[in-house]
């Protein structure tokens, strides 16, 4: 088992989560595991230096964020720490002689054993946060018990909020070092010649389709505000919602002969491609279809809002991926309207959180240890497809 400090990852990626800095490229190769200020005043508290002695009322501003992002958690145990996959291989018919026999011998035998794949996913992440909360020296700060209890409590919010996003970070690592991971698989090269000239079942093209088909030419500027071509773009969705429930190998990197449950297929999209569909086609039957599917949900973008929540922002990623046991890969991908995969495919597991406590009695406060604990992982043996415009 090794276990990744992801506490650099996770503040990075709440700086581009929250606009602090522009989108940059995030190191996924070792969070994803593939299978294998101060006004002066007079006089202030002693601990924290900030809070004033003493006005006649305190607003405790302390908000409990929930965040937006899929919910990706599947699994957890308690003892172990390795999770193994096993994929029996589809057999093959042969010739079945009971309807015409011929003289010979027919052996009972004859032995072969069937094909297995198994995975091994062994890698976790893990930080903490680290806090203190005052016994009784914030007595001059405060006019009542209640103001002070729910200034500590705004402590815990804080804390329960910066854990929140950075979770939101490492759910969206997961699916974009998917997203990185597949259409890698399709364009090995990585270049945009090729990202934008060409279209496969995993990496889907929206916009060469729809102007090679309709002979259009739509830009990626334009093409969000054509009905037409939203239409178009629910229609490939629903297709690729049927195509997904049967038995294929062209819809997963590994290339395993599998299959989906519709109630397994999760379908994620760019909120403000969601809006569009909306707005423009409100009405339309194909709308009505794609709200409706069991797992369907928004993000209002794939890996940073950036500075100014920028469309070109919102819809790209920069990851770095593994591409073998010593070897990675740093993949910019603009454009992406959606993702649509089996909920196998993507996943957090043994997800373990723990709080611990120590008293200092000289400082007469508490330290706090809040623990974050867990496997990211992505099974390239599931379907996963990608809908992007380039």
């Amino acid at each position: 088992m090794k276990v990744t400090d992801a506490s650099a990852i996770v503040n990075a990626l709440y700086q581009e989560m929250t606009g602090s800095t522009d989108i940059t490229t995030v190191d996924a190769s070792n969070i994803v595991d593939i299978g294998k200020t101060l006004q002066k005043v007079t006089s202030v508290d002693s601990i924290y230096k900030s809070i004033a002695d003493k006005v006649g009322k305190v607003v405790v501003k302390n908000k409990l964020y929930t965040g937006k992002f899929p919910n990706l958690l599947r699994d957890g145990w308690e003892f172990g720490s390795i999770m193994e996959t096993l994929r029996v291989k589809p057999y093959t018919a042969v010739k079945d002689p009971s309807q015409n026999p011929s003289n010979g011998s027919y052996p009972l035998t004859d032995y072969q054993a069937g094909g297995v794949v198994a995975k091994y996913f062994t890698d976790y992440d893990n930080f903490e946060f680290v806090y203190w909360k005052p016994t009784d020296q914030l007595w001059s700060a405060f006019n009542s018990m209640d103001e002070m209890v729910r200034f500590l409590g705004a402590i815990e919010v804080a804390v329960a909020n910066s854990l929140t996003v950075r979770l939101q970070g490492l759910a969206k690592t997961a699916i974009n070092n998917m997203i990185a991971q597949t259409v890698h698989t399709d364009f090995p090269d990585t270049s945009s010649e090729g990202y934008s000239a060409n279209s496969y079942a995993r990496s889907i093209n929206v916009l060469k389709l729809y102007n090679d088909a309709t002979g259009s030419s739509l830009t990626v500027a334009n093409c969000r505000q054509s009905a037409e071509f939203l239409k178009f773009f629910v229609k490939l969705v629903m297709n690729t919602y049927d195509r997904l429930q049967d038995m294929s190998k062209i819809f997963n990197i590994d290339g395993e002969d599998t299959f989906t449950k519709a109630e397994d297929i999760d379908l994620v999209i760019l909120s403000t491609v969601a809006n569009d569909i909306k707005v423009n086609m409100q009405s339309d039957v194909y709308h009505k279809d794609l709200v409706s599917l069991p797992n369907y949900e928004t993000v209002p973008y794939w890996q940073a809002s950036g500075t100014s929540y920028d469309e070109s922002v919102i819809g790209e990623i920069k990851v770095t991926i593994k591409t073998g046991d010593d070897t990675t890969a740093t993949i910019e991908l603009p454009g992406i309207l959606g993702v649509m995969f089996d909920k196998n495919a993507i996943g957090i597991n043994c997800e373990k959180r723990k709080t611990t406590t120590f008293y200092h009695p000289d400082l007469d406060q508490t330290k706090f240890f809040d623990k974050y604990f867990a496997q990211y992982y992505n099974d390239f043996s599931e379907n996963f497809v990608v809908f992007y415009v380039a």
